[in-house]
């Protein structure tokens, strides 16, 4: 487990659902020698119209996680992946060295918190696939994380987000004729070129950017339908949408 955990929402199944992922493991994945996933659920009690839990288990969840997460890593060399909350369900995420003998100690474990009992379940994944294609966020939804992010320290520095302000974005694509048929269509959006800006050194596949603002509000339901729309469009022009920057208002 790293330090670099992150959390976002995504549907699963048809049902909501908040993912709380351990990002800072994907470099490494998969570790060859835990090749088994091992998903653990237990049934919320108090689950809300979400099918999420709320402050009557919010203690003992969050109890059961590290518990959980301090036994399987500590002596049992798990890696702790992911926990999903969805349709009234908690789900713990682990890659073991085995199988065999698992479902003992989760079967003591389960006498310590007798009212959530922990449903086990294995696949053999070496891969890692279930992390890196299921577990861990899409680029978009990346992007949406770093919205909430960019948002709530903006809100927290006294910043009225609703209040128009230039905002800048940028862009990266694999060559400067898409890149220009980009910047035609933001423009014709209502958005000003701004700079001509170089790909990162490591960045070989889109190396060309750009820049370009427009006045906009910056509220969450704003900034995200703004950025998927441009995340799409560069797409569109074999390109990465490379996210936003404001002053505060």
């Amino acid at each position: 487990m790293t330090e670099h955990w992150d959390a976002y929402i995504k549907s699963i199944d048809d049902n909501m659902a908040t993912l709380i992922v351990d990002l800072g493991l994907y470099e490494t994945a998969p570790d060859a020698a835990k090749p088994y996933l091992m998903k653990l659920t237990l049934n919320l009690l108090h689950p809300n119209e979400d099918g999420f839990y709320d402050e009557r288990e919010m203690e003992v969840i969050d109890d059961i996680e590290d518990k959980l997460s301090d036994l399987l890593e500590g002596e049992h060399q798990a890696a702790f992946v992911a926990r999903v909350t969805t349709n009234g369900n908690q789900e713990f995420y682990f890659y073991v060295p085995k199988q065999d003998g698992m479902d003992v100690v989760i079967k003591a474990f389960n006498t310590q918190f007798k009212d959530y009992p922990l449903a086990i379940e294995f696949s053999h994944d070496p891969e890692w696939h279930t992390y890196t294609e299921d577990l861990f966020p899409t680029p978009i939804e990346m992007q949406l994380m770093q919205n909430y992010h960019l948002t709530t320290q903006l809100e927290t520095s006294g910043d009225q987000l609703e209040t128009p302000r230039i905002v800048t974005h940028y862009a990266f694509f694999a060559s400067e004729a898409n890149r220009d048929k980009f910047l035609d269509a933001v423009q014709k959006d209502g958005f000003t070129f701004a700079d001509w800006v170089d790909g990162q050194e490591d960045d070989v596949d889109t190396p060309f950017g750009v820049s370009f603002e427009r006045e906009d509000p910056v509220d969450i339901f704003s900034a995200n339908e703004l950025t998927i729309s441009l995340f799409e469009l560069a797409l569109e022009h074999e390109g990465e949408y490379d996210g936003w920057e404001t002053e505060p208002q």
